[in-house]
């Protein structure tokens, strides 16, 4: 779609006014002439023009020249524009999945973290449970234990 060549837009539209001031110079000198020969004829006025370097050819050939290189121009900027857009349109999609990405990149940091800390309270409780297991069994054989020595002792107390 975008329009390629050697030129850059730029150089199309310094050639373009180029071409208008030129055209503005065919016209003035007909112009300019044409006054000065109030009651001339239409072949005298064509001989002047003639000795002018001022042919409808001329005129013609500018106003196409004119013509093309506005439509050049215009289509370089509706493909420069174009291209902007894309481009624009290309970093912003480019920066939401940068974005995402390191959304997502946070939340599995903070699942990992969740779960390491969750096995961490864990095995903590684990150990309290076994700590809580090892004290009750220190209980049960301590009671045993004060049962058994009291049994033995129970006889030689009461007498």
């Amino acid at each position: 779609m975008a329009v390629k060549g050697p030129r850059l837009t730029s150089e199309v539209t310094l050639e373009w006014r180029r071409a208008e001031k030129e055209l503005l110079r065919y016209t003035a000198k007909v112009v300019g002439h044409t006054k000065n020969m109030v009651g001339a004829t239409k072949e005298q006025t064509a001989a002047e023009r003639k000795q002018l370097g001022v042919t409808k050819a001329n005129i013609t050939h500018t106003k196409e020249k004119i013509k093309q290189l506005k439509a050049e121009v215009t289509a370089r900027s509706r493909a420069t524009t174009a291209t902007v857009r894309q481009t624009a349109a290309t970093k912003q999609a480019t920066h939401s999945f940068g974005t995402f990405s390191k959304a997502l990149g946070t939340s599995i940091t903070l699942w990992y973290t969740a779960r390491t800390a969750i096995y961490a309270v864990r095995n903590a409780l684990q150990e309290v449970v076994d700590i809580y297991k090892k004290g009750v069994d220190a209980i049960d054989d301590f009671k045993s234990t004060v049962i058994s020595v009291s049994a033995i002792m129970a006889p030689h107390v009461q007498e």
